[in-house]
């Protein structure tokens, strides 16, 4: 290989971090997904792709922490929590018992500006009595 085939060759395999702006290269780490090993880089674009699902009906935020309502009826043996049920109220009054709950952490100080709690935990007494009362429940 000549040095011109060996530098085009090189440049194809570098890109740059979305995030930061440091050179990496594409066959290390996550530069695949166009970040960098920063873990700053890391957790930002992590935050950044739930910032785009965060009116979606499965997410729920809750004390600053952020969670995804799993499928109830998932054939996976894996459940979010091992299977635990969680009763969530939605801000808008929708109700939902899931035994299917994802944590992915405490959203960052930066991104809580727009991702603001949209839920809150319920109690199964609190649930049972929300529900007679309720119209808006998802199972």
């Amino acid at each position: 290989m000549g040095f011109k085939e060996d530098r085009e060759a090189k440049i194809k395999r570098f890109k740059v971090c979305h995030i930061c702006g440091r050179e990496l290269d594409v066959d290390m780490g996550h530069a695949s997904m166009g970040i960098c090993d920063s873990p700053k880089c890391f957790s930002t674009d992590f935050w950044i792709g739930h910032l785009a699902h965060k009116n979606d009906e499965n997410v729920a935020r809750i004390k600053g922490l952020h969670y995804i309502i799993g499928e109830e009826d998932s054939k996976d043996s894996f459940r979010g929590f091992a299977g635990r049920k969680f009763y969530i109220k939605f801000n808008n009054g929708i109700l939902v018992k899931t035994s299917n709950l994802w944590h992915q952490g405490t959203i960052p100080e930066f991104f809580k500006q727009y991702m603001q709690d949209n839920a809150k935990f319920l109690t199964r007494e609190e649930y049972l009595d929300e529900r007679r009362t309720n119209e808006q429940v998802r199972i």
